[in-house]
């Protein structure tokens, strides 16, 4: 089956990728398109992650699992991780840098000829984008000091 889907770097400016893909592929084959669609350094570590509707993080599928049987991406397709129920993933790329995608499942088809991005809006900033974790936890007094017992 095809898989028409959304890839949105998280970043101040439109940097998104539409891809055609065969829902059956594995992610590690996802993983290395996403590379060459975005112009992304071969030789950097990646994990997927599986969300809820509120794209909080439930699961990770790395490139590489340090446990026996854990899955990865050698072992995991992209349809048992996205589909109708689950329609979104996120993406980070290099840990040091920490480029985080979002990937959307946009519709699928019975048919399926070869992968392809089909859209490319913006191109790939020099640095990634910081990463603004919840602040909302974040407690400062006047003097702008965090307090983490306030």
């Amino acid at each position: 089956m095809k898989y028409n889907i959304r890839v949105i770097l998280e970043s101040k400016e439109d940097v998104i990728r539409e891809l055609e893909i065969n829902s059956d592929c594995l992610l590690s084959e996802l993983h290395f398109y996403l590379i060459e669609c975005f112009s992304l350094n071969k030789n950097e570590l990646a994990s997927f992650y599986t969300t809820n509707d509120e794209l909080e993080i439930i699961n990770e599928i790395p490139l590489v699992s340090f446990e026996e049987r854990g899955s990865n991406m050698e072992n995991t397709t992209l349809e048992l991780v996205l589909n109708e129920d689950n329609n979104n993933l996120i993406y980070v790329y290099d840990y040091m840098k920490m480029w985080r995608f979002l990937i959307e499942l946009k519709s699928t088809e019975e048919n399926f000829n070869v992968k392809k991005c089909i859209n490319k809006i913006g191109e790939m900033p020099k640095q990634a984008p910081e990463i603004k974790f919840d602040e909302e936890n974040q407690n400062e007094d006047e003097d702008g000091i965090d307090d983490e017992y306030y």
